[in-house]
This record gives structure tokens, C-alpha cells and sequence, in this order.
């Protein structure tokens, strides 16, 4: 179900504190929790143990 509104949201604009700033990437995090069971979708089998370092694009779960 979608809902509209009228003319749109428009909340209050903070554009002056960023800018002037250049957009930059951010490092990966150092730890990162990943949840392999949805609410509505199929449970993932885990291709990696817990607490295994795994490297930036590494798959970690399969259907």
C-alpha cells in the first residue's frame, strides 16, 4: 500500500553545515554483524564460522 502527500515532505534543510565539504569514502568498519535469516526470506547457510575473518566482498552465506 503506498500513501502520498500533498506537495510532498519538506523537512527543515541543514545544506550549510556540509556544503563545502567533499564527498569521501568511508574506511571499512573493523566489525561488522550480519543477520542470515530474514523476516519473510529463506535461511542462509553460513560459509564462514563465527568470529572468521573474512576479507571486502567475501561471500559469507548461501541459500
Amino acid at each position: 500500500m503506498s500513501f502520498t502527500f500533498r506537495g510532498g515532505i519538506h523537512p527543515p534543510t541543514t545544506k550549510g553545515l556540509t556544503s563545502g565539504k567533499p564527498i569521501v569514502l568511508a574506511p571499512p568498519p573493523a566489525k561488522v554483524h550480519l543477520l542470515l535469516l530474514q523476516h519473510a526470506g529463506a535461511l542462509l547457510e553460513p560459509l564462514v564460522k563465527a568470529g572468521e575473518r573474512v576479507l571486502l566482498g567475501q561471500k559469507v552465506g548461501d541459500s
